[in-house]
């Protein structure tokens, strides 16, 4: 599977949030290895993105980064960086698309009774799942 930084960054997002939710067995575990490896490319993005601040920064006389100023050079050339880095593709054949159960395990808020219901998720978090679930 071909992510970009962005969408792996938006999809790191939606995979916490659904992470949260009762699954199969199967269905948690491609979800836990798929987070997992969206976490390792978001810390790497993380770097990056310090890397282009500490370049891109002014120095104080203590040779310290100073904070980027909106619509400075400096603010421009970091943007112009940020966004090539954000549209570059990775490979990571490691992830593999899940297929959402219709149902999940759930109780009932009354009785305590086990039962299934109809699984529902935010058009918010799907957004971010596309290229993920089938």
């Amino acid at each position: 599977m071909k992510l970009t930084n962005k969408e792996v960054i938006l999809a790191n997002n939606s995979f916490q949030r659904l992470l949260a939710v009762k699954f199969p067995v199967r269905t948690g575990m491609l979800l836990v290895k798929a987070s997992a490896t969206l976490d390792k490319h978001v810390e790497t993005i993380e770097k990056m993105r310090k890397q282009l601040v500490e370049k891109h920064a002014l120095r104080d006389e203590k040779d310290k980064a100073k904070p980027i100023e909106p619509g400075t050079p400096e603010m421009e050339a970091f943007v112009k960086d940020w966004l090539e880095l954000l549209d570059m593709e990775e490979d990571m054949p490691e992830i593999t698309l899940v297929k959402l159960p219709e149902k999940i395990a759930a109780t009932c808020d009354k009785c305590h009774h086990n039962m299934d219901k109809t699984f529902e998720i935010e058009p918010e978090i799907l957004k971010g799942l596309v290229k993920f679930v089938e």
